[in-house]
């Protein structure tokens, strides 16, 4: 995996780490919209995905406890389950943005 601030490679890392722990290998201030993740292969996009899906399946059901609209969660969590299908190249993921649920 290569770790990206803005277009500058500032490391590679001989596995799957999450942009947390990316972040936290950085010795400057960034932030994580700053940082990209570039995967070597597809099964590297699949390992960092599964938190991803966990998490979409939680917003699904805390906006439906919510009686919030779902659709927005559930268009994310089918984004995210494509990932596979819509990039040929595994450094080309793009993950799509999770909406977020209201607070109210």
């Amino acid at each position: 995996m290569i770790v990206l601030v803005g277009d500058k490679q500032i490391a590679v890392a001989g596995g799957l780490i999450s942009m947390h722990d990316a972040i936290s290998m950085l010795l400057d201030d960034v932030s994580e919209n700053d940082v990209t993740l570039k995967f070597s292969d597809f099964t590297e996009v699949r390992q960092a995905r599964e938190p991803l899906l966990s998490e979409a399946d939680a917003l699904i059901n805390a906006a439906e406890d919510k009686v919030i609209d779902s659709a927005p969660f559930r268009q994310y969590r089918q984004a995210l389950r494509d990932i596979t299908q819509t990039f040929s190249d595994a450094q080309d993921v793009v993950w799509p943005t999770k909406p977020q649920l209201s607070q109210s």
